[in-house]
């Protein structure tokens, strides 16, 4: 009788274990976003709701915790394989029990990341103006230089006109053509017609949804090698034996 009852009791442990455990496989895959919120630029207020739906608008995931200060956590479980590894994923700041989206993201399990979100309630971020930078002039003699810069921020535009103002001083007064470019990098301008032993000074310059200028700098012409007299020895080669 004792053996039995032991038995018994064995078998419902075994029983209850069996029970308790959950293949890995079946347990539900987590991702979890954290970052600041913005609403047309401002701060929104401590417990706004985000919402995130699939491309097809339905709702996945759950709110962790209430907007405070406005930063934000927010943990996308996977029920019955939604979303899916890299579905795409759109976030909703809710104001006025409207949601406006404010950002997107894929989905991939088991990780953390950082997604701010910045919402418009017209659904249209504000132009932004181009970065440009201005960087130092090349190839100085007494009467050209070639003046360079960088395109390093489209903003919001497709193509952005970049060119330089110069001048002897910071009114400037005179502009390169424009480049128009559709892709952030370098341009230049060769100038001619300098006065010798002249400094001057000149700024990129970028227009496109708004205009963005790089910082004045300088450069100063050489001065011009009196009648005999040679700039540099290869301008004395040159001289004698070429021209």
């Amino acid at each position: 009788m004792k053996h039995r009852r032991a038995i018994t009791v064995v078998a419902m442990v075994m029983l209850l274990a069996g029970l308790m455990v959950v293949p890995v496989s079946a347990q539900p895959q987590v991702c979890t976003y954290t970052g600041a919120v913005t609403v047309d630029d401002a701060d929104v207020a401590d417990g706004t709701d985000i919402v995130a739906r699939l491309a097809d608008g339905t709702l996945v995931g759950g709110v962790i915790g209430s907007v405070t200060g406005s930063e934000y956590g927010y943990l996308i479980a996977q029920v019955s394989g939604v979303p899916g590894e890299g579905d795409t994923v759109n976030f909703y700041v809710v104001v006025d029990s409207t949601e406006y989206l404010g950002g997107t993201d894929t989905w991939n399990a088991g990780i953390t990341k950082d997604l701010d979100l910045a919402a418009y309630t017209d659904g249209t971020p504000p132009d932004e103006e181009p970065t440009v930078v201005t960087n130092a002039a090349t190839n100085i003699d007494d009467a050209s230089a070639t003046i360079n810069g960088s395109l390093t921020d489209m903003g919001t535009a497709s193509t952005v006109s970049c060119y330089f103002e110069y001048g002897t001083t910071t009114a400037y007064g005179s502009s390169c053509s424009a480049v128009d470019m559709t892709a952030t990098g370098s341009f230049w301008c060769d100038l001619s017609g300098l006065s010798e032993d002249t400094t001057y000074h000149y700024r990129a310059v970028g227009d496109g949804d708004g205009t963005g200028y790089g910082a004045d700098m300088t450069f100063t012409t050489e001065e011009e090698a009196a009648p005999g007299e040679f700039e540099t020895f290869s301008d004395w080669l040159y001289d004698m034996f070429i021209s």
